[in-house]
């Protein structure tokens, strides 16, 4: 009895590693490497690192707004 709890165990394990790997494998793919549409053609993080830099999407610093 025992014997048959550790291969289902090992088998759920393995399962949940593997599904782990293939989730985080196609989000990375998703953020790095798929151009969106909605955002002009350019991946999350190339929008969301723009953001963060405060720069345009050619890569010029942008000025701060003037209130």
């Amino acid at each position: 009895m025992a014997d048959s709890v550790s291969i289902i165990g090992k088998i759920l394990v393995d399962s949940s590693l593997i599904a782990k790997y293939l989730t985080d494998n196609n989000i990375f793919k998703y953020n790095t490497k798929r151009l969106h549409s909605a955002i002009d053609y350019q991946t999350p993080n190339e929008v969301y690192y723009q953001a963060v830099n405060n720069l345009t999407p050619k890569g010029e610093k942008e000025l701060p707004k003037a209130s």
